[in-house]
């Protein structure tokens, strides 16, 4: 926590070394975002993104530095950054979810393209936010869709994909898939997965008996 008030800290006073309209102005908004994100303060990223999306939008036009006569992009609200955009948008999803605000972060978190490095990321958080709105069929298409790319998922990612799919039994009353599913993955570093878990095995063994 320490360390990412050190790196807020820093990036906000780079910030305040450039106007909002320098190209360099939105991406550090998005580290400084991340930086709260890091230090578990949802309401600083959703304030710090929220504030960017509402400035003046990418036009797509190149404008001419006078002096250096090099071609740059206006990148306004990152229009012309995807993968910094696309870190925007997973960071209000996560952040929106972690306030409550369900229906927010379903919208934002369905933005990051699958392609994105992003992708899988905010897909498997797109889960959980379905299944918080008993939106299990919702949640079942996107569990297919990481599904058919699971070998290229971190081992991580794959592990918390194959407690998606135990939760989704559960809620299809297939108790003795959601145990067997359960019981394949283990989560050390997580408590809330690991409550997901526990809550999962104790449903699938009362369904089972």
């Amino acid at each position: 926590e320490i360390k990412s008030q050190r790196q807020s800290k820093l990036i906000e006073q780079q910030k305040g070394k450039i106007k909002q309209d320098h190209p360099d102005y939105p991406t550090l908004v998005v580290l400084e975002a991340f930086a709260a994100h890091l230090a578990k303060n949802p309401k600083t990223v959703i304030t710090l993104l929220e504030e960017l999306l509402l400035q003046v939008q990418y036009s797509g036009l190149p404008s001419q530095e006078p002096r250096t006569k090099q071609i740059r992009f206006l990148v306004g609200a990152l229009g012309s950054y995807e993968i910094w955009r696309n870190l925007l948008y997973l960071l209000l999803g996560q952040a929106y979810y972690e306030t409550g605000e369900t229906e927010k972060a379903i919208y934002y978190l369905s933005g990051v393209p699958v392609t994105s490095k992003f992708g899988a990321l905010a897909n498997i958080e797109n889960v959980w936010a379905n299944f918080k709105l008993d939106r299990s069929a919702d949640a079942e298409k996107i569990i297919q869709e990481l599904g058919r790319g699971a070998a290229q998922l971190n081992p991580r990612l794959r592990d918390e994909l194959n407690l998606q799919r135990a939760y989704l039994a559960v809620e299809k009353r297939q108790p003795e898939e959601a145990k067997n599913l359960a019981l394949a993955v283990k989560f050390k570093s997580s408590e809330r997965l690991f409550a997901i878990q526990q809550k999962v095995l104790a449903q699938s063994s009362f369904d089972l008996f």
